[in-house]
């Protein structure tokens, strides 16, 4: 069986960061198993801060034999030369999957209170991409399966991808909305095995797997929005831009 992991990333504490891994048959191309909650975050007197994020993600993926990781959560900037007419402020991906938050050039995010946590997120990308055979997930050459020690990282944004996949997107966790009427509704429609849903983030986290599913040429269809990532020059060095915001939708 093949591992996804998806994380609804959050910089504020460690219990707010959602979890979840999902396992398909290559073969059959059909899910196995989803595990919401999947990760033991530390206690609340470890100092959460990127690098301890991804060190736990990082071993649990180990430790799992996981492909892919799906982060919800920006992992670039927008290019600093991007044209003046481009739409929107944010970079192209974000355009075309309406997210809410947009990176702009750094440091400026829309809205600007929104810095601490995408700059937390890009962090966190940065960290588990230091790991040797760790890489951005890219396209066209989506990988069936990846095999070996490595695994690939991608962005997502569940709101775009509950739309892509014709269901209505989850409602904001201050809503408290019926998070397990709304996983069944999400198994329904990609054939998933019946899973218990404790909470919002977690639930979030299932759907972020699936982006990854799609990224390793699982049985999704694959939406990539946006274009690869690369590293451009800004007034204080490197900084990856751009990429893509992978979404999914059910095989017809």
């Amino acid at each position: 069986m093949t591992a996804v992991l998806g994380i609804d990333l959050a910089s504020a504490r460690w219990t707010f960061n959602g979890s979840a891994i999902v396992r398909f048959h290559a073969e059959s191309r059909s899910f196995t198993r989803v595990v919401p909650g999947a990760i033991a975050w530390p206690d609340a007197g470890t100092l959460l801060t990127p690098q301890a994020l991804a060190g736990v993600i990082h071993a649990f993926v180990v430790r799992e034999d996981v492909r892919a990781v799906a982060l919800d959560g920006p992992h670039a900037w927008r290019h600093p030369h991007t044209a003046a007419d481009a739409p929107g402020v944010g970079r192209r991906c974000e355009h075309l999957c309406r997210t809410q938050g947009k990176t702009g050039v750094y440091p400026t995010t829309y809205p600007s209170n929104q810095f601490a946590w995408i700059d937390f997120c890009v962090q966190v990308c940065d960290a588990l991409l230091a790991h040797p055979g760790v890489r951005m997930a890219d396209v066209p050459a989506v990988e069936t399966c990846p095999t070996g020690d490595g695994y690939v990282v991608l962005e997502c944004f569940p709101t775009s991808l509950w739309r892509a996949s014709g269901l209505t997107p989850l409602p904001a966790k201050g809503k408290t909305p019926d998070v397990q009427a709304y996983y069944e509704a999400l198994a329904a429609a990609y054939a998933l095995p019946p899973a218990q849903v404790a909470s919002h983030d977690d639930l979030q986290a299932v759907v972020a797997a699936l982006a990854g599913v799609g990224a390793i040429g699982g049985p999704v269809q694959a939406l990539p929005r946006g274009e690869a990532c690369w590293m451009a020059q800004h007034a204080d060095g490197p900084r990856r831009v751009e990429g893509f915001i992978w979404n999914a939708a059910p095989i017809a």
